[in-house]
């Protein structure tokens, strides 16, 4: 996973999951959204964990 602290937008946050098939990184699964609905804590506590289960069953989901 690789999260996004207002690197690219000031205000904005973002936590990012790799989807793979055939053994390669073919998409990505991203949650965004603000500082103040994604708060770092949030993100460590939930947002991660959500983001690594969801690109985790889309993977398994690929026939590539």
């Amino acid at each position: 996973y690789a999260i996004d602290d207002e690197e690219y937008y000031e205000g904005v946050r973002c936590v990012g999951a790799p989807i793979r098939a055939g053994g390669k990184i073919v998409a990505a699964l991203s949650i965004t959204g603000s500082v103040f609905s994604m708060t770092m804590e949030r993100i460590q506590d939930e947002l991660i964990d959500l983001a690594v289960a969801t690109a985790k069953e889309i993977s398994s989901q690929m026939k590539w």
